[in-house]
């Protein structure tokens, strides 16, 4: 629909945006025709539009339009976790300097012994392999992601650093034969998962609560912005009245007969058949 046109069908779904209190941002042609074709919607409680510009980029018939949006992000929760990068630390040269400063030093009693080996174990490994913290975000699995799910992903993981390591072309197959199992044995689970789910529940109220919760719609449905219930209550009505009004108008004509005399005569004719077949 070109939406900068006064269509009957422009103006229905003008009306329609107008009743669920839908703004509509784009008002600058989106086509090369030079119709506005595109729709950019908020509500009242939707995030705060601006700079939104129609561009054409001589890629397509549509022009490419952009917005910004000030959204309220909600984080995830996160976790700091504390590791050692003992890969990277050069063993031989560690090694060498501990048996150096292990013999240069004696001690008698036997306690002291094991102390210093630790201490002096304990400070070498802070200076080649210092502790670093790292914030990883704390992500629940899914409902369906189980034991062999994840062993598989382990498999994929460590071919997958094979791969990178030595480049060979069995290790590169092996990686990808890995990932295309893990990805279908990935969607046979959710399969699984949420057939099972749905089918488990054999009432219809339990079936439609069951998906609002797989489509995460459970939220409390909200009403347009309005000043007074009064004016809200009467802008339902309007809407309806006009709606059956619209539908009213939609339906063709009745047709009538023109001689009245002769329809009278058939039904006439019609109901002697009747009482002479049932023999009255």
């Amino acid at each position: 629909m070109h939406l900068d046109t006064q269509d009957p069908d422009v103006c229905y779904i003008n009306d329609v945006f107008d009743n669920f209190n839908f703004i509509q941002h784009i008002n600058t042609p989106t086509h090369i025709k030079g119709h506005t074709l595109d729709i950019l919607l908020t509500c009242s409680d939707s995030p705060v539009l601006s700079d939104v510009r129609s561009t054409n980029m001589h890629l397509s018939d549509h022009f490419l339009i952009t917005f910004k949006a000030s959204l309220d992000f909600q984080k995830n929760d996160s976790k700091t976790i504390s590791f050692r990068d003992i890969k990277s630390v050069d063993t031989e040269k560690f090694c060498n300097e501990a048996k150096l400063v292990l013999n240069s030093v004696q001690h008698d009693a036997f306690g002291d012994k094991i102390a210093f080996y630790n201490n002096t174990l304990r400070s070498l490994t802070n200076k080649y392999a210092p502790v670093k913290k790292k914030v990883m975000k704390v992500s629940p699995n899914s409902p369906w992601f189980d034991h062999d799910y994840l062993n598989l992903r382990k498999k994929r993981r460590a071919a997958e650093k094979k791969y990178h390591k030595t480049k060979s072309e069995n290790d590169k197959k092996t990686f990808i034969h890995l990932r295309k199992e893990t990805t279908k044995l990935a969607f046979t689970k959710k399969h699984q998962y949420y057939t099972n789910k749905i089918s488990s529940h054999s009432t219809t109220k339990g079936l439609f609560e069951c998906v609002n919760e797989l489509t995460d719609n459970t939220k409390s449905s909200s009403l347009p912005a309005y000043t007074s219930s009064f004016e809200l209550a009467n802008r339902f009505n309007t809407f309806f009245k006009d709606k059956i009004s619209k539908i009213r108008k939609s339906f063709p004509a009745p047709t009538t007969r023109s001689n009245n005399s002769n329809y009278s005569g058939e039904l006439s004719g019609d109901c002697q058949q009747l009482r002479k077949k049932s023999g009255k």
